[in-house]
């Protein structure tokens, strides 16, 4: 599992890039556990496309867990979450639902 923290924007990528393309290898399976990333920009969207490809190449997977919602937008705007299997967080980080079948707000 590879753990991002903070924003992922073109300076968090610029140093990021030598590391996770020694990760992204053909095949293999990664997982992303973004639950600390809280603002991505286009640099930190293509950083992430481009070690899925890599990865996807061979066969392997790109799973992403905890997106935030701030980060979550900017995949649904941009067409890419499409792209990604999502873990969703247990059910006790949402809370319990209510006895009458509606969620708490």
């Amino acid at each position: 599992m590879i753990t991002l923290v903070g924003e992922l924007d073109f300076p968090a990528c610029v140093q990021a890039t030598p590391s996770l393309a020694l990760l992204a290898i053909a095949g293999r399976d990664l997982t992303f556990d973004m639950a600390l990333v809280t603002f991505m920009d286009a640099a930190g969207l293509n950083l992430l496309q481009s070690v899925r490809q890599k990865v996807l190449a061979g066969g392997g997977t790109v799973e992403a867990r905890g997106i935030q919602p701030p980060v979550r937008r900017v995949l649904e705007l941009t067409g890419t979450d499409v792209q990604f299997v999502f873990q969703r967080r247990p059910r006790e980080h949402f809370g319990h639902p209510r006895r009458d079948g509606l969620s708490r707000g």
